[in-house]
């Protein structure tokens, strides 16, 4: 943590004394969206100078999400702490960024949890049959470097993204678990006529969890290990001590094209990742119980029209994903996921009296299935969910801005499907209540309200609140965060 605070000192100090008017414009052109973010759309690191000219950016954020609005899995209460960096520079011809963030948690009340992410896409997890409040603590670090044209029409870029992370839950049997995750994601670009561009972006990455659950108590308690399997497919046992790890690998690629002419700017992209899983078991004699594979397809369209004070845009997202476990006990497949998703956003932006006025409209369309063939247990469910945002930022004098965000929409479901033949605990008191979140009609209303000061410095600072709150009939979630920035 002091090494921390430490490179983030650091960088500021490094970045302060070349601080820049047009830094604080461009970070926020890419927070409302107002252009075309093609590093953020596709992954290479060959786009990152088109939106970010040599500017530095540190926050400090603090959370707290409550409600029981929440899938079964997840705390009843949520604090987090973070603090992040981030940095573009270029030099010569070369163009390097950096992104520092570290991130403290507290999750209260949290039942059926012994892993890093019990919502992963792989279904085989650990869990027991207490609850209690967890902590956790995790840093991520990126780094770039991009060479435009480094021949003639070709560029090349590259990110290294490393996370790391640990939690554990206060109250036996205290479950703890390792995290680690580095993703390669080298990117390439070749300038084609009339200002055109093709590229691709590949991704590697490697993760590894490590789990280990241990518990003794001379009162005899009786806690109970489950080793689920699927979506109502699992193994219990009482138990002393146990070891678990999970080695996932991952393959991808997205492969985009750019067109600009006049005051338009299209970028259209599609991808593909492989992601494949192992999760061994085993103190003595380690042995796989679990494999996992899952595909993403997805595509999207972006279009821009204007420039970051006036214009409009229009952008379409669609991913599916797929996902398979295969129990080595049965030797066989035993439960496998469905997720889809389309994403339609249209906005519009404009100047008026020195303020930047922002309106946009989202529909999304979702469809998730999971099924589990040992238990007949399968359910799905479609939404519908329709977002409306408005916003202005409003410049006071000539060293003070105000920016306002309102937001509002609702989840209507669509259609939905359930069915059990062989309930169970699992069945009962995870995959039926999971079910009934996503089949829930909600109403989404969140504010957010900020104020930007420039210094004599030129450095800019940034005090916001912001307020995410779904509420259905009987039940509700919320998430108050506070974030304080400086951006130089």
């Amino acid at each position: 943590m002091r090494n921390l605070l430490i490179m983030d000192c650091l960088l500021l100090t490094v970045f302060a004394g070349r601080a820049q008017q047009m830094g604080i414009d461009s970070l926020q052109v890419l927070q409302d969206g107002r252009a075309l973010n093609a590093f953020t759309a596709t992954g290479n690191m060959v786009f990152a100078g088109d939106l970010l000219p040599n500017i530095g950016y540190g926050a400090a954020t603090a959370s707290r999400q409550v409600g029981g609005f929440r899938q079964p899995m997840t705390a009843a209460e949520k604090i987090d702490l973070s603090l992040a960096t981030t940095g573009f520079k270029k030099v010569k011809q070369l163009g390097y960024y950096g992104d520092l963030s570290y991130k403290k948690s507290d999750d209260s009340n949290l039942p059926w949890s012994g892993v890093y992410n019990a919502a992963d896409d792989n279904p085989a997890i650990w869990a027991d049959s207490s609850r209690g409040n967890w902590k956790r603590d995790e840093i991520e670090v990126t780094f770039g470097i991009s060479a435009p044209e480094l021949i003639k029409k070709l560029s090349v870029g590259m990110q290294i993204h490393y996370a790391i992370g640990s939690g554990a839950r206060t109250s036996d049997p205290k479950p703890f678990y390792r995290y680690r995750n580095i993703v390669l994601m080298p990117g390439i670009t070749y300038q084609l006529p009339k200002n055109q561009l093709i590229g691709i972006t590949a991704t590697i990455g490697f993760a590894k969890e490590e789990n280990e659950l241990g518990f003794f108590s001379d009162n005899n308690d009786n806690v109970l290990l489950y080793r689920i399997r699927g979506y109502g497919t699992f193994s219990r046992t009482p138990f002393v001590s146990g070891e678990r790890k999970r080695i996932q690998s991952d393959l991808g690629a997205n492969v985009h094209h750019q067109k600009k002419w006049k005051d338009y700017k299209l970028l259209v992209a599609a991808h593909v990742r492989q992601r494949s899983d192992e999760v061994i078991e085993g103190v003595a004699s380690p042995v796989v119980t679990n494999y996992f594979s899952g595909i993403e397809l997805g595509s999207s369209i972006d279009l821009f029209k204007g420039n970051p004070t006036a214009g409009r845009s229009a952008s379409l997202k669609v991913t599916s994903k797929n996902g398979y476990t295969d129990d080595v006990i049965f030797q066989a497949e035993s439960a496998s996921s469905i997720q889809q998703r389309v994403l339609l956003k249209v906005s519009n932006w404009f100047t008026r009296n020195k303020s930047i006025w922002q309106f946009s409209v989202t529909p999304i369309f979702t469809f998730i299935d999971n099924t589990d063939y040992a238990t007949v247990t399968q359910f799905t469910a479609s939404n519908l969910i329709a977002v409306g945002n408005a916003s202005f930022r409003h410049k006071i004098g000539s060293g003070m801005q105000l920016y306002v965000s309102i937001e509002g929409g609702a989840s209507r479901l669509l259609e939905a499907y359930f069915i059990n033949q062989r309930p169970n605990v699992i069945t009962e008191q995870l995959v039926r209540p999971n079910y009934l979140f996503h089949t829930t009609n909600y109403v989404l209303a969140n504010a957010q309200v900020g104020v930007v000061i420039q210094s004599n410095n030129r450095l800019g600072h940034t005090v916001s609140i912001s307020s995410v709150n779904k509420l259905a009939a009987n039940v509700s979630r919320s998430n108050l965060q506070f974030n304080y920035s400086i951006i130089f």
